[in-house]
């Protein structure tokens, strides 16, 4: 089976998180019956058996699972940092430790859109942290950061989304027009994605508890520069 850390194949990075998580419940759903109760055995006969279905369904999850793999992993490293010694686990361990752990708790996912808290759980079990642990309170500052990610995939501009890809999600010196850029020019960057995320995530109000363990609550935000305030806290000083 096919290493999805591999990154060679090329997926489809337009496609929205919450979407993506859909389609992968759908995959899921039909894998289930060809997998049946044979656990590993099964699966292997699977593979030696070239099921043409089986093999379309894999290399689908597979695809999904590496755009996730790419979209997660800056954020998932900064999160490692904060926890000591990384949890006794390098980088890259820590990641593969935290997507085991996102594989094994999709599929039990009442609703796509809970997909975020699931992938928050797996933040804290994968590094063992308790709340008393000294870093606990660190690694939770990052949880509305963590949050909003999905909800830049939703932004209808997507020049305001890519700005805050680069700017809050990866490192700013692979986005040369951005890294060049005046201070002012940056906070007028900041200002006017912020406003346009927070018009996003208002979209999603109903099911805002849902889609960010509670960790985003956006009521009594009116005035256009505490809009921006709050969320270039949430995105920038967590």
């Amino acid at each position: 089976m096919e290493n999805v850390f591999s990154m060679r194949r090329t997926a489809t990075d337009r496609t929205r998180t919450l979407q993506l998580v859909r389609e992968m419940t759908r995959i899921r759903q039909q894998l289930e019956p060809l997998l049946g109760k044979g656990g590993g055995f099964k699966l292997w006969r699977l593979i030696e058996s070239r099921d043409k279905r089986f093999e379309r369904l894999h290399t689908e999850w597979s695809a999904h699972c590496e755009v996730l793999v790419k979209r997660y992993k800056w954020l998932m490293n900064e999160i490692h940092t904060r926890v000591p010694s990384g949890g006794g686990l390098s980088r890259e361990q820590y990641f593969r430790g935290w997507w085991r752990q996102v594989s094994n708790d999709l599929p039990a996912l009442q609703t796509a859109e809970g997909f975020s808290s699931c992938f928050w759980r797996a933040v804290a079990e994968t590094a063992g942290l308790q709340q008393h642990d000294p870093a606990f309170s660190s690694v939770m500052g990052l949880k509305p950061k963590f949050m909003l990610q999905q909800f830049i995939d939703e932004m209808p501009d997507t020049e305001a989304a890519g700005s805050l890809r680069v700017l809050a999600y990866s490192p700013l010196t692979v986005n040369t027009v951005l890294a060049a850029a005046s201070a002012s020019e940056l906070a007028e960057i900041v200002y006017q994605a912020c406003l346009s995320l927070h018009a996003t995530v208002q979209r999603f109000a109903p099911s805002l508890t849902i889609m960010t363990d509670g960790a985003i609550a956006v009521t009594g935000l009116n005035d256009p520069a505490k809009i921006a305030r709050q969320y270039s806290v949430w995105l920038f000083q967590s």
